[in-house]
């Protein structure tokens, strides 16, 4: 058992020295300064009582992608299909069958 986990510790060295040693990577835009670009439908859902305030950055994001197909749901915070589970799906289903 030990020689086992004595490999797989080497792995792990191994695969950190070359990340490591490897370039940096470029820094990536976000996903969300991209949605301009996206040639294909959009469907946003977010709870207006999510802590992170996503509701009012999504209507700023509305205004960036007026295509963008956006709800935002009350009475539930971040994790729409489980604080709103019926909602999401009477959204999200027909969206998703387009």
């Amino acid at each position: 058992m030990r020689a086992a986990w004595d490999r797989i510790f080497a792995a792990f060295v191994a695969r950190n020295k070359a990340a490591e040693a490897a370039p940096a990577k470029e820094a990536k835009t976000p996903m969300w300064q991209r949605l301009t670009e996206l040639q294909i439908p959009l469907l946003l859902i977010f709870g207006r009582e999510d802590r992170a305030r996503a509701a009012e950055r999504a209507k700023l994001l509305k205004e960036r992608v007026p295509a963008l197909d956006l709800h935002i749901v009350s009475g539930c915070k971040h994790l729409v299909p489980w604080d709103a589970a019926d909602e999401f799906i009477r959204l999200a289903v027909p969206f998703l069958k387009r």
